[in-house]
């Protein structure tokens, strides 16, 4: 009697082993470190990518796995937007300047962090001589 109730508490224990094992792969914090680490260079062009097809998810995505990545892409993104603009690439330099909306949006939601929004929102208050 003693043995099937040792045998019966191994077995769940063993069960709940298992289960654990199986779950934890699929857990956000295990997704996270088994993703892909990118260079910025890749990592610019995939978030840019995203943002172009519309697809948020992907977009949000990219920004969780790769946050030190991001100020350096928005960086790149507003530079380049002046750039256009000064060309007077206008089309170009508006898309610009919303995939950086974008993106600093996201990086809000995701690390409740203003300075990129605060970066942003600043560029659009100058006037093209300052750009």
């Amino acid at each position: 009697m003693a043995n099937r109730i040792r045998k019966k508490k191994v077995n769940r224990i063993i069960t709940i082993l298992l289960v654990l094992l199986w779950a934890i792969p699929s857990t956000p914090g295990i997704a996270f470190q088994q993703t892909q680490q990118l260079s910025q260079e890749e990592f610019s062009h995939e978030l840019k990518k995203a943002y172009i097809q519309n697809d948020d998810q992907l977009a949000d995505s990219l920004i969780r796995s790769h946050r030190l990545m991001v100020k350096p892409f928005v960086d790149g993104l507003i530079k380049e937007s002046i750039i256009k603009e000064r060309e007077r690439k206008l089309t170009e330099s508006k898309q610009l300047s919303i995939i950086a909306e974008k993106t600093a949006e996201s990086f809000y939601r995701i690390f409740n962090e203003r300075s990129l929004i605060i970066a942003v929102k600043y560029l659009a208050t100058w006037s093209i001589d300052q750009k």
